[in-house]
């Protein structure tokens, strides 16, 4: 399950296997292959190594220069064993993380974070709200689908954090973390859903019956919760 959603060309084919939506990408090895790439698809791009936690070494690169500069400091984490992945920046897009829990015969949908700032700003690094203020709600349906979807290709259990981007109501899949992320606090004070325990219980092996996952429900909350930036 982690190689599925950390193998950028593995997630990337386990995506089109489910119809899903994903920027126009090329995995690359080395500068060669990278100027290749960014001339097919073009510029911005941004470049996402395999395997990377907290956004280490991920750029947005705006011309042939950044990509030379961008491989002469981090070619050496890059191989024809550790691909990297080289995608289209989507330009002004709406961002969302989605956390949820998945376990043997249940999936829970813990919530849907929209980043304030466009597409582009780390997730660590940008504010957040839930419930989603500028979202459509079938386009929030869609989401919640997919994610389910997603976790039950990965064969996750436990949980799983998913990075999205909205662009002209078209829903692009990111990248797929399967373990809790840093937007799990927040959701689980937001939505006062008590996720943590139940990634806990997803891992014991717990099942739907014991856990009742109808009886939760994020979008019932009635506030709106902001995560601020320290």
């Amino acid at each position: 399950s982690i190689d599925l959603a950390e193998d950028r060309g593995l997630f990337a084919q386990v995506c089109q296997q489910l119809e899903l939506q994903i920027p126009q990408s090329g995995m690359v090895a080395d500068f060669k292959s990278a100027r290749e790439v960014a001339q097919r698809i073009g510029y911005p791009l941004i470049c996402r190594p395999s395997y990377v936690l907290g956004g280490r070494r991920m750029e947005i690169i705006e011309d042939e220069e950044e990509l030379s500069s961008y491989f002469l400091r981090h070619g050496s984490f890059i191989s024809n064993d550790k691909l990297c992945l080289m995608d289209q920046f989507l330009d002004r897009a709406l961002e969302v993380d989605v956390d949820l829990v998945r376990g043997l015969d249940w999936v829970l949908v813990g919530g849907v974070i929209e980043h304030i700032e466009a597409a582009g700003v780390h997730s660590g690094d940008s504010m957040g709200v839930i419930p989603p203020q500028r979202l459509k709600d079938d386009t929030l349906e869609k989401i919640e689908q997919l994610s389910v979807a997603l976790a039950n290709k990965l064969n996750v259990i436990g949980f799983l954090n998913l990075q999205l981007a909205i662009k002209n109501d078209q829903i692009f899949i990111l990248e797929a973390n399967p373990r809790s992320s840093r937007s799990v606090p927040f959701m689980a004070k937001a939505t006062s859903l008590p996720l943590i325990d139940l990634g806990v219980l997803a891992m014991l092996g717990w099942r739907k019956d014991q856990i009742k996952p109808e009886q939760y429900d994020w979008k019932k909350i009635s506030h709106v919760a902001v995560k601020g930036v320290v």
